[in-house]
């Protein structure tokens, strides 16, 4: 009982550390990697959760330096973690936090997977179970360390959770979302959830929009498909996909439609496409106009 509780607990970071002002940034994978939980004893779970709180949410500026031994601290029996096997000398013996060396080697992983510099890194001394050997980051106060750079233009942020008996790490991109102003035939659209601009492109919320320009939509929850339609025309879309039919005849999107909340996205391009309209993009006042040819 005691382990689910923990697992539960860490679910439950992983929410939190979520939650992001709506309408201002999007997160954007770009790498992750998850090792099995062999071991499952509790001084090793309660140790990796700690370690787990530690990391999740952390957001890393550009050219900013990540420590895991910084950012996680002394294990020690003050700070909460528990007694678990380590390796020391080439040997397993017990110490206090037991087991976060797979949760940084995870993470060493995905920051290999999402191109951060790494600048710090140790194998251990034995092999370990849970990830090929070469692949790990072993980590100890006081001496050894994992550290890397984000070495790009955008802030990325970490997180990392239980799932299936896996310790799972996710580096995100957070892109800024600004918003902007869609006018159809020079009147102002409102819509249930804001449009906005992102790296280049307009994303409106399909639902409204298509419904602005006297569509139906239905959406269907176990395939991800949308279809929009009205006398003259048909379209169909699935989720993460970067074609669509429209009147049966395939056609490209600049980016796949996505979900965000409970909404459908899709870039705003699509529009002229999928529904022969005239789309002009006004930078300096950040408005979108939308007009018949």
């Amino acid at each position: 009982m005691k382990k689910c509780s923990i697992v539960i607990l860490a679910f439950f970071i992983f929410i939190l550390t979520s939650i992001l002002p709506a309408g201002a940034q999007t997160l954007k994978e770009i790498g992750s990697y998850q090792t099995p939980l062999y071991d499952r004893s509790s001084g090793r779970i309660t140790n990796i959760t700690l370690a787990m709180h530690k990391i999740s949410g952390y957001i890393l500026e550009p050219q900013e330096v990540f420590s895991f031994n910084q950012v996680v601290g002394p294990r020690t029996k003050a700070t909460g973690f528990k007694i678990a096997k380590i390796f020391e000398n080439r040997q397993v013996v017990s110490g206090y936090g037991g087991g976060i060396c797979q949760l940084s080697s995870t993470l060493y992983q995905a920051a290999l997977k999402a191109n951060l510099v790494i600048t710090e890194r140790h194998s251990h001394s034995l092999s370990v179970k849970y990830i090929p050997r070469g692949k790990d980051a072993t980590v100890a106060w006081g001496s050894k360390d994992l550290k890397f750079v984000n070495a790009t233009k955008d802030r990325v942020m970490i997180k990392s959770f239980f799932a299936n008996n896996y310790v799972v790490v996710k580096i995100f991109k957070i892109a800024a979302e600004k918003p902007v102003t869609v006018l159809l035939n020079d009147e102002k659209v409102s819509f249930p959830v804001p449009p906005y601009f992102e790296e280049g492109t307009v994303f409106v919320p399909l639902r409204g929009i298509s419904e602005k320009l006297g569509f139906y939509v239905n959406w269907h929850q176990d395939d991800q498909e949308v279809n929009i339609y009205n006398s003259n025309a048909e379209v169909k879309l699935n989720i993460g996909s970067e074609t669509a039919l429209l009147n049966g005849q395939e056609i490209s999107l600049s980016r796949p439609p996505f979900l965000k909340g409970n909404y459908v996205y899709v870039p705003l391009r699509f529009v002229a496409k999928a529904f022969g309209k005239k789309v002009q993009w006004q930078e300096n006042e950040q408005t979108v106009l939308i007009s018949d040819w």
